[in-house]
């Protein structure tokens, strides 16, 4: 299998009009597995990136015809999370495997006039799809902690981490009715709503993950994560982050779970699709916090505790 990579340049604002005038019409033309990828190009210029597996022969054909112009067409350059962290033989095509079975959610998302109301929707519905249920037993996911572990690794990074703390806690307080209602109807009434192709995606793709995971087939540089955290001074008074990093047992877990590594990935390819859709990452750190609040506020339960007995088993 090949996969061929269109460039379109856009901005944040044309974004919407390009994926539902050109790229969404394009895939559905060509009727082959496809996604697209925003990043930064050269310069700082924003473009997304459409990838096709097995493109027709005729495909500069058919992009001739496009309203747009792609400013290249050529073999994939970017590989989906490819890097540091997640490796292995069989990651490319992984990756981009869910990326294209997910596509339509991406596309859905890009073009939303309330891009963060429905982002709440799909990440709240990634947490049921992705838990592990004998882990969890009665209470909340604990896949909510991955969103809990991002909103820590943001606020403790930050200038002010107690003034970025404030902030997030109140806007939280004034959409907590909304964000805790979207919450409820996922987690405790089982209704993904419109994430529901998210939902199904993950779910299904979740043992395939923990197999690869298994097979040395995908690969999580664990070690690599853990050597970045030790050189780290900012996580030193986070106290989410202390107890996590000095608990061996749960990092034991972390690093060498081949199930908690299918749920990291998913939960990274969900971040892949936040990003390509046009969701910032302010509004992203700003929905884990405000979902892991909903969660412990529906469950009465409490993230620290919760991470507290992980540690210990």
């Amino acid at each position: 299998m090949t996969w061929t990579e269109l460039v379109f340049p856009a901005t944040q604002d044309e974004q919407p009009g390009l994926v539902a005038g050109v790229l969404a019409p394009l895939l559905a033309d060509l009727d082959r597995p496809g996604l697209f990828l925003r990043e930064l190009g050269p310069e700082g210029a924003t473009r997304l990136l459409l990838q096709v597996r097995d493109a027709p022969p005729d495909l500069p054909t058919r992009t001739a015809a496009l309203p747009v112009q792609p400013t290249a067409v050529r073999a994939a350059t970017v590989a989906p999370l490819g890097g540091p962290v997640f490796d292995g033989p069989g990651l490319d095509e992984t990756t981009r495997g869910f990326l294209a079975d997910t596509a339509p959610v991406a596309v859905d998302l890009s073009t939303r006039p309330d891009r963060t109301g429905a982002a709440l929707t799909l990440m709240t519905a990634h947490l049921a799809a992705v838990a592990d249920p004998a882990r969890s037993g009665d209470g909340p996911p604990l896949s909510f902690l991955s969103f809990r572990s991002h909103a820590e690794a943001f606020l403790a990074t930050t200038r002010d981490p107690n003034a970025a703390r404030h902030a997030f806690d109140t806007r939280y307080t004034d959409h907590r009715t909304t964000v805790e209602a979207a919450v409820r109807a996922i987690l405790l009434d089982g209704d993904p709503g419109d994430a529901a192709p998210w939902s199904a995606a993950a779910r299904a793709a979740k043992p395939r993950f923990t197999a690869g995971f298994a097979s040395a087939d995908l690969v999580a540089h664990t070690g690599y994560t853990r050597d970045h955290l030790r050189e780290r001074t900012d996580f030193a008074d986070n106290p989410f982050h202390s107890r996590a990093g000095a608990s061996e047992q749960l990092q034991a877990y972390l690093g060498g779970d081949p199930s908690f590594l299918a749920t990291r990935l998913l939960t990274s390819l969900l971040y892949v699709t936040l990003h390509s859709s046009g969701v910032s990452l302010m509004q992203r750190y700003f929905l884990c916090h405000a979902i892991a609040k909903a969660c412990e506020s529906i469950y009465h339960v409490d993230s620290m505790s919760l991470l507290a007995d992980l540690a210990v088993g």
